[in-house]
């Protein structure tokens, strides 16, 4: 990892890439320009069969903050970041999973590291995702899970007006944009594989509340994201079943740890 500051913590940004080369180029030029100076950007691509993996072989082999990792095979977003992580500087701080249909405002990272550094207590945080292509309109201020296991993504559709412009615990960070401490995901050996996509943020941020860390929402750092993009890459059938079953896992795996 290239860094011009030794004052500020090193973050390492996990981006899985999974057949979403047409949105590679937007992602990473907009991460390339984050005003933090220490970070480094580690590109995983979950076996891509559309070009991604010679597209940033042939593009971003000679950026130095960013090392590109390429699976053998799709590992699903949960086991694509854990092999990410593998790779991530042993000096970093922080780990931010971020989706590789997004683009980040410069001050973005700064933001998340800033409240983190203010708070030892909180364990993951979440930036404010707003919906790609739309005129300020809110994709998630955090996320709920309720009574009966529905996910409840707050603001979403809302127009952005400030509704939700203050830092607050919320019960889980979407992974789409989120900072963990690098010991927390150490110590909770990162998201279970077995989930391969979705609910595993939900999953991992109930292990770290059950260690006594919160989970926050952070307006100031800003993320837009083009939902669901990557998922729309699987067959409908294998989307609902991960869905259906992994939110089932989410409500029973956290518990049955914590009374083991």
């Amino acid at each position: 990892m290239k860094s011009t500051n030794n004052c500020t913590p090193s973050v390492s940004i996990i981006i899985v890439n999974y057949n979403g080369k047409q949105f590679l180029n937007d992602c990473l030029h907009s991460v390339l320009q984050t005003d933090y100076p220490n970070y480094e950007v580690i590109l995983i691509d979950n076996g891509s069969s559309d070009g991604s993996a010679e597209y940033i072989t042939h593009m971003f082999k000679d950026y130095p903050r960013i090392t590109i990792a390429l699976l053998d095979k799709n590992y699903g977003f949960s086991e694509g970041n854990n092999r990410g992580s593998s790779f991530i500087n042993k000096k970093s701080k922080y780990i931010v999973f971020l989706n590789n249909d997004t683009k980040v405002e410069k001050s973005w990272l700064k933001e998340l590291v800033n409240v983190m550094e203010l708070d030892k207590n909180i364990g993951v945080a979440q930036a404010k995702l707003l919906i790609m292509n739309k005129n300020r309109v809110i994709d998630c201020a955090g996320a709920l899970i309720s009574r009966i296991g529905q996910v409840i993504s707050c603001g979403y559709g809302q127009k952005d007006l400030g509704q939700y412009d203050c830092i607050r615990e919320i019960f889980y960070a979407k992974g789409a944009a989120m900072i963990v401490r690098r010991n927390l995901w150490q110590v909770l050996k990162g998201f279970e594989p077995l989930f391969f996509f979705y609910w595993e943020d939900a999953d991992f941020c109930w292990r770290v509340r059950l260690m006594g860390y919160k989970i926050v929402f952070i307006p100031n750092s800003i993320v837009y994201h083009a939902s669901k993009a990557t998922i729309s890459k699987y067959y409908f059938s294998s989307v609902s079943f991960y869905d259906s079953r992994n939110r089932i896992f989410t409500l029973v795996y956290p518990l049955i740890l914590y009374i083991a």
